[in-house]
């Protein structure tokens, strides 16, 4: 005689309970990346923090006072004036190539005439003012190529004009 047992209910996870819990597993996980404050897609401190931290450090040494500090608001450049200069303010402004037209033709007058004014003006509480933006507002602005870290040291001399009077090349610093 074979014994017969009965059969094992079976049970099934119920699928909307689960993806709900799923979905907020990611969105717990994931909040610091997406909300900004934390910078995932670069990783600036294991590439570059010994660079930025020399910098600060020459800066510091050589007596530069630090002043504003505006910033991109990409991550590559947030990252720089916080690991460099340990704060910012992003200005919009000085976000980088928004494409497909040619660079040139990839800022207003307006734009341009504010990130101008605030190369030529000197800073009112003193100190310098450290535009940390992408190589296109720089070309146009000076006609000069930058390599990825390379810094333009430009003097103000106020009415919508300045000079360029140094280029600090990464390997210098």
């Amino acid at each position: 005689m074979v014994e017969q047992h009965a059969p094992i209910p079976s049970r099934s996870w119920p699928l909307l309970p689960v993806l709900v819990m799923l979905a907020v597993a990611w969105l717990a996980f994931t909040w610091p990346w997406l909300s900004g404050h934390v910078t995932v897609p670069w990783d600036a401190k294991a590439h570059f923090y010994p660079q930025f931290v020399f910098l600060a450090d020459a800066f510091k040494r050589r007596g530069v006072a630090v002043g504003e500090v505006y910033s991109s608001r990409y991550c590559r450049c947030r990252d720089t004036a916080q690991l460099a200069f340990g704060r910012y303010e992003v200005r919009e402004v000085l976000n980088g190539y928004r494409g497909p037209q040619p660079w040139w033709e990839a800022f207003s007058f307006d734009e341009l005439m504010q990130v101008r004014g605030w190369l030529s003006d000197p800073v009112s509480g003193g100190g310098n003012r450290i535009l940390v933006t992408h190589n296109t507002h720089i070309k146009a602005l000076t006609d000069t190529w930058v390599d990825p870290g390379e810094m333009l040291v430009v003097r103000p001399l106020g009415r919508m004009f300045f000079t360029v009077v140094g280029r600090i090349k990464v390997a210098d610093y």
